[in-house]
């Protein structure tokens, strides 16, 4: 110990030992910087981000011990053989490469702790190699029992700092794996100069063609400052690329793609902050929900390319005539709406009603045709009826459907007692009360594959009605009123206990996914209540997947987070569907602990049509691959569009180019087919189709 210290004291420069000791700071911070980006990728991105990282960390551990041997004093005449300088600076550049591979493996293991000690054997070579080519009018001896201890303390510290920075996050972390990265790296330099003894000689020559210290000098500070410098700007570049995606992500995802006008997601939550601030202002607002009359027929006759044009003719003609405290925003298809504030006169209604109506009677011109529009209008006002901003956009939809039925008037405002669920709707609703007892519900399967490979991984269960009148009834005319009456409960029981049945006879690499609505988490004993169904059908944990809407989540956030953290327990894959269609998914996505994000098919569906839901897909992709949650795609409708999703690098997908929903004896047949061809090449993925 006291060699080393007599080396560090009064062999060096102290004011060159700043300057190395700055490098190795400086370069140690950014090199943790860079390793962060390289923890967060995978695939192509985390090779380059490896390379970028072994590369810059390479170079700053051969810059510290050269900068340091600069301000070392032999006594002697000295200098650096050209050759093995430079192949020292390849060593510590392919050592760190490797370490840093190691370190980023996903499997598991103790990978981060092996990169780390390849990356103190990797300072050792580079130190000792480089030593070698350090030439001295002297005879070199040295002490193996330092150099042994040199090597000892850079792997420990190595070890250390890789555990820091891959076992967890935190700017605590960060900051201790890089002070004990500087430690292994000064640990290792200092105790190995220790380790070496001089003895002047004179008839050691030293060759004129060595390296002289201040060329360098030069070099080292060059290299250094162009290599952080490239390394600082790729972080930088990456980071604010993430952040504008994730900007675009937020803009996109609130506005409707075809019109420019805001969406639904916009308008709820507008109204939302409107509801909380009326009362303190004593105010009033309205919301009118519209849509075009017979438009239907346009697209039939004249295709869907006229229908667009229209829709953008009469958004622009109703947003031209709007004042201020006027929103208009486009629901999907046909259907607008418009939020007018400071509402607190029937007639500051009416009138606002009588402009859009006006502006979108105009005749529309588009290719040598002329259409006459007539719109119906729906219109509810707060805090005369009183609801959540959902609750409102249905009831003025209500009206709505009123006006379009109504001979005498194209606006009608909302009528609790006119606008109530229809006769026919009851009578569902009634015999939906008996539809397990009756044993009319079925399950149907839609594939979904890799789409690397186009193997099958798995199916989603997806429930039907058998109506013994109205036949095969879909889900989205029952399952509404089967949550406003609890009976989801008994039918989401019975939904998830016949998928895992089902699912147990399968191949064990498939998976089930099992759609989950807000009220079954609300139960209390959900978990349990997998857990159960779990045990008694033997299906595996890991091979059950659920998926959970947003709108779910923000039904009760608490004691969602707390059900999803039981079931995560027991091994069940949590998944997070129709991801984007909320307006909050981000911090949704922050907050929840999810293993999968699905897509929603409304991005997918226009994936290569629109460059708006391009952009949405690949934000949504930079997002999963940077909190490394694998991506579903659901609405494959085309090989186009799979295409796609394969060059963004999304992973699973679903939709009716693959396959539709199928009854259990074809997905039966899926299966087979899937398991007869998986030892063959060239198969297609869309031969799912044909049993559709």
């Amino acid at each position: 110990m006291i060699q080393v210290l007599s080396c560090i004291a009064f062999d060096h420069e102290p004011w060159i030992l700043l300057l190395a000791a700055t490098c190795c700071v400086l370069g140690s911070w950014v090199s943790v910087q860079l390793l962060g980006r390289a923890k967060a990728t995978k695939g192509t991105h985390q090779a380059v981000w490896t390379a970028v990282t072994g590369i810059v960390a390479g170079t700053m551990i051969w810059t510290t011990h050269f900068v340091a041997m600069i301000g070392f004093d032999p006594g002697v005449e000295s200098g650096h053989d050209v050759v093995l300088t430079a192949a020292s600076l390849l060593v510590a550049m392919a050592g760190a490469t490797l370490a840093v591979g190691l370190m980023t493996r996903k499997s598991g293991w103790y990978w981060p702790e092996i990169g780390g000690a390849s990356l103190g054997l990797g300072i050792a070579l580079m130190h000792y190699w480089g030593m070698a080519g350090y030439v001295v009018a002297a005879q070199v001896s040295w002490d193996q029992t330092l150099v042994a201890s040199s090597v000892f303390f850079g792997v420990t510290l190595g070890v250390i700092a890789a555990n820091q920075l891959m076992r967890g996050e935190g700017l605590g972390r960060m900051i201790r794996g890089a002070s004990l990265l500087t430690a292994s790296i000064c640990a290792l330099h200092f105790i190995g100069m220790g380790a070496m003894t001089i003895m002047p000689d004179p008839s050691v020559a030293v060759p004129p063609s060595l390296l002289p210290d201040e060329v360098l000098v030069l070099a080292v500070v060059v290299m250094m400052a162009i290599i952080l410098g490239v390394g600082a700007s790729s972080y930088f570049l990456d980071t604010r690329s993430e952040a504008h995606a994730a900007e675009l992500y937020r803009e996109m995802v609130q506005s409707d793609q075809l019109t420019g006008l805001p969406n639904r997601a916009f308008l709820t939550a507008q109204i939302d902050r409107e509801l909380g601030e009326i009362s303190a202002r004593n105010s009033r607002i309205a919301i009118t929900v519209f849509n075009l009359d017979r438009f239907k027929d346009i697209n039939e006759v004249h295709g869907y390319a006229m229908g667009n044009a229209v829709l953008k003719t009469v958004a622009r003609r109703a947003r031209a005539v709007l004042r201020d405290g006027e929103v208009l925003v486009r629901l999907g298809g046909d259907e607008f709406a418009a939020l007018k504030l400071e509402a607190e006169r029937d007639s500051v209604v009416d009138e606002f009603i009588a402009r859009l109506e006006t502006a979108l009677r105009k005749p529309v011109e588009n290719g040598g045709f002329n259409f006459r529009l007539v719109a119906s209008f729906g219109v509810v006002t707060f805090p005369d009826c009183t609801g959540s901003a959902d609750e409102l956009l249905t009831f003025a939809d209500q009206a709505m459907f009123r006006a379009k039925r109504s001979v005498t008037s194209k606006v009608c405002h909302y009528d609790p007692a006119m606008d109530g669920s229809k006769r026919s709707e009851r009578a569902l609703v009634m015999d939906l009360h008996r539809v397990l007892e009756r044993d009319e519900l079925v399950l149907h399967y839609q594939p979904q594959i890799n789409v690397a490979s186009g193997r099958l991984v798995g199916f989603e269960a997806l429930v039907r009605w058998n109506h013994p009148k109205r036949g095969m009834v879909p889900p989205g005319e029952f399952i509404p009123s089967a949550e406003e009456t609890g009976l989801i409960l008994p039918i989401g029981a019975w939904v998830l206990r016949e998928a895992c049945a089902t699912a147990a006879t399968w191949p064990g690499h498939l998976k089930i996914s099992v759609n989950v609505a807000s009220a079954q988490f609300h139960i209390g004993n959900f978990a349990q209540l997998v857990a159960q169904t779990l045990a008694d059908t033997g299906l595996a944990p890991e091979r059950l997947e659920l998926e959970i809407t947003e709108t779910g989540i923000l039904d009760n956030t608490l004691g969602t987070m707390q059900v999803v953290h039981q079931l995560k327990a027991l091994g069940v894959t949590i998944v997070m569907d129709d991801f984007g269609t909320g307006y909050s998914s981000l911090s949704t996505l922050q907050s929840f602990p999810f293993d999968k994000i699905k897509i929603d098919r409304s991005f997918v569906s226009s994936l290569t049509t629109s460059k708006q839901s391009a952009a949405i897909v690949m934000a949504t992709m930079i997002l999963a691959n940077s909190l490394d949650i694998p991506a579903l795609a659901e609405g494959v409708e085309d090989e186009e569009t799979l295409d796609h999703l394969k060059a963004r690098g999304c992973e699973e997908a679903q939709g009716y180019f693959i396959s539709r929903p199928v009854p259990l004896h074809q997905a039966q047949t899926m299966i087979d087919a899937d398991e007869s061809q998986a030892g063959l090449e060239g198969r297609k993925v869309g031969r799912f189709t044909v049993l559709g």
